[in-house]
């Protein structure tokens, strides 16, 4: 028994036609190959990001705006700080201002409860200015309030807004207004306004001697301003000593007497154009400070925002350039794959027109019978 069988009739032609169809199962798994491969290199090339972050038209502004923040970073807190205080100054003008109006409306024909309600106006403006003045910062960050030692020493603030020139620094200045008295004895009375009582200590805060008196059952028996010697009439008794302000220098009102006399009302008014006077002074110094640092944060955030819009433009036009990229990409291979198989489609047709009916090749091999 024969191994194989050969077609007698045309044996070279099916032999011929084995050969082909292998050819073009090859050939096909080749452009299978191809294609294939076309498209992975074209995945690589789709899946690479838009955007190169190391290139240096990018790189470059990112670093300079790095720096300038660090720049900004170094004075943006004292720069906010003193932008806050300039305010809070303001308004404590504005409440200095009230006071002084309020006074000039007193005269020898004001009743005793006109000088009263004056008297208490200039109380509640008091305590105003004083809450500003602590509302300016936080505690050891207010160069104009929250004193954080007894005898109302403000936090300074330091600025280096400029690598190379010297650091801004402004000295605190307490803008409340108070006040405290050393007796004779050497002990010290402070006014608690909450309570509206004047209280004796051996030493301030700690350690008071438990006497204290209501504020409307205390009178001013006299006072000097050029020495600051005051002698109060209390309910315990004559109290002599020396009366030091601080901040505005504005006392409250039953340091005045109440404004019960003209003289009152003249000594409180004084104090009051006084204090309106050396706080422009103090205004315009901090105002300067924080001009210079708003000028300085203002042209550091124009560079930075330039060179963000600068990288973000640049984001954009590579984005751009990625995607028409990417889509003439993907053209190209679908072209190239069309063609491989359009190829393929013709070596299929090729031999179906070769093998549709018996093909003679003229060998010998067809005339075995």
């Amino acid at each position: 028994m024969s191994i194989f069988s050969i077609n007698s009739k045309n044996a070279a032609s099916e032999l011929f036609k084995l050969n082909s169809e292998v050819f073009a199962v090859s050939a096909a798994e080749a452009l299978r190959v191809i294609s294939n491969a076309l498209a992975s290199k074209a995945n690589v090339e789709l899946a690479k990001p838009a955007v190169d972050f190391s290139d240096p038209r990018l790189a470059r502004p990112q670093a300079e705006i790095d720096r300038l923040r660090i720049q900004k970073d170094a004075f943006a807190d004292e720069a906010a700080l003193l932008s806050k205080t300039v305010d809070q100054m303001g308004w404590i003008e504005v409440r200095l201002n009230d006071i002084k109006t309020q006074l000039l409306t007193l005269s020898a024909a004001s009743t005793p409860a006109e000088r009263a309600a004056a008297a208490a106006l200039l109380d509640e403006k008091v305590a105003v200015i004083n809450q500003l003045a602590r509302d300016a910062g936080d505690f050891g960050k207010n160069p104009i309030g929250r004193p954080y030692s007894s005898d109302f020493r403000t936090a300074n603030v330091i600025a280096s807004y400029m690598p190379s020139a010297e650091p801004i620094i402004v000295e605190g200045k307490f803008a409340g207004t108070d006040f405290s008295i050393t007796d004779s004895d050497g002990d010290t009375w402070r006014y608690d306004r909450s309570t509206g009582s004047l209280i004796e200590y051996s030493s301030f805060p700690d350690t008071p001697t438990g006497v204290s008196h209501a504020s409307s059952a205390i009178s001013v028996a006299s006072y000097d301003s050029g020495t600051g010697a005051i002698s109060l009439d209390t309910p315990g008794g004559t109290v002599d000593g020396t009366l030091t302000r601080y901040g505005q220098g504005v006392l409250d009102g039953f340091l005045y007497n109440g404004l019960a006399t003209d003289a009152d009302v003249a000594r409180a008014l004084a104090d009051v154009e006084a204090a309106i006077s050396q706080f422009a002074i103090d205004k315009a110094l901090i105002g300067g400070a924080a001009a210079t640092l708003e000028g300085r944060l203002g042209q550091l955030n124009l560079r930075i925002n330039g060179l963000d819009d600068k990288i973000q433009d640049l984001i954009a036009e590579f984005t751009e350039e990625k995607a028409a990229s990417d889509a003439a990409l993907r053209t190209r291979v679908q072209l190239q794959q069309q063609a491989l198989s359009l190829s393929l489609g013709s070596s299929g047709a090729l031999i179906d027109m070769f093998f549709r009916d018996s093909v003679k090749t003229g060998s010998i091999l067809d005339r075995v019978k």
